[in-house]
């Protein structure tokens, strides 16, 4: 188990306290400040969660009781942004000499070595040397061309390979990856398939591959017909599940015999990634299917503003990227500068 170092710890939480917990604040403001720096370094330092639940109680969520950005706050972000770099900077040069020492079993973006290697090639993704790193990380040689998304299956393993062989000017590798990722779009595009269409395991994640390459290698390995067809897949799926189930809404998807409505496995993920591509979505697509399905979404909200994590269920208590209210934001901020619909400029609970 890795362990921060405990002055770095103290020296972060006193930095952070200068900036958001002057002397003046009452002691109610005090207890939500610590509560905060307790979730900053936390997710800075992935502290267990014993580690720091002195500060800490059984909440799923901080409430926000902070006011919204004003510019005249400008100086304090600068200040508090450079000092999470500098922190950050220092996490990775600890960080990095455990990459030494992975097991390569699990290879997958999500969880995997493949995770490590898209955060190398994020850091220095024109350096050579870092390249071959990456390469290595990848596992290319262990994909088994059953799994079909960036996070969870082979697709993301063989993107990021595409781009990183691109870089190192290794034309023939490239072009190989390229086959070999545009040869599980047969299963994603066959609707007879058993595929989902959730991004963790589905149709959704692949084509978020398939948009990662096209993003990052030039000229576009992938063109606009092949594009089109993956997003037929998921329009048409969400139809038929939305007819044969007499939903009232133009398109529904289902994963594990219950229908989610959160990023990982749910609706507003297949959505959000379905508005990335917007430039092969006719009119019809949103306005007929995608924003009327935004719109039955938006229904479904709690009173606290935060979401089910599937129709049907009751508790407000999944505040999470998986499941809640956060995992909308997504959607709802790419809805709102691509449909330019005032009704998706709302609070979110976060």
């Amino acid at each position: 188990m890795n362990f921060v170092n405990v002055n770095i710890l103290k020296n972060f939480k006193t930095q952070i306290s200068n900036f958001t917990n002057p002397s003046s604040q009452t002691q109610s403001r005090n207890q939500t400040d610590e509560l905060n720096q307790t979730r900053v370094y936390r997710f800075l330092f992935k502290l267990p969660k014993w580690q720091v639940d002195q500060h800490s109680n059984e909440m799923k969520y901080f409430k926000n009781t902070y006011k919204d950005y004003s510019p005249s706050e400008d100086s304090l972000l600068l200040k508090l942004r450079s000092l999470i770099s500098s922190l950050v900077d220092e996490k990775w040069k600890s960080t990095v000499h455990t990459f030494l020492n992975l097991e390569s079993d699990n290879y997958s973006v999500y969880t995997g070595t493949s995770g490590i290697a898209l955060l190398k090639l994020k850091k220095l993704p024109f350096e050579r040397g870092n390249l071959e790193e990456v390469k290595c990380l990848l596992s290319l040689h262990q994909l088994k061309n059953h799994r079909y998304t960036f996070l969870c299956g082979d697709a993301g393993p063989l993107s990021i390979g595409v781009i990183v062989s691109h870089r190192l000017g290794n034309q023939a590798e490239t072009q190989i990856l390229i086959e070999r990722l545009k040869e599980l779009g047969k299963c994603v595009l066959d609707m007879n398939s058993d595929i989902p269409d959730e991004y963790l395991y589905g149709r959704a994640g692949y084509l978020y591959s398939i948009l990662y390459v096209n993003k990052n290698v030039h000229p576009q390995p992938f063109d606009d017909n092949f594009i089109r067809m993956i997003i037929e897949a998921i329009l048409v799926s969400g139809r038929t599940t939305s007819k044969a189930l007499k939903f009232k809404v133009p398109l529904m998807y289902q994963w594990h015999n219950s229908y989610y409505l959160g990023a990982a496995h749910g609706i507003s993920g297949i959505l959000y990634l379905l508005l990335q591509a917007k430039e092969f979505l006719t009119e019809k697509d949103l306005n007929t299917l995608i924003k009327p399905t935004i719109e039955y979404l938006l229904d479904q909200r709690f009173a606290s503003g935060n979401f089910p994590s599937s129709l049907g269920r009751d508790s407000d208590k999944y505040v999470q990227w998986c499941h809640g209210a956060p995992g909308f934001l997504y959607l709802l901020t790419t809805a709102y500068k691509v449909i330019q619909s005032k009704s998706y400029d709302m609070p979110i609970p976060v």
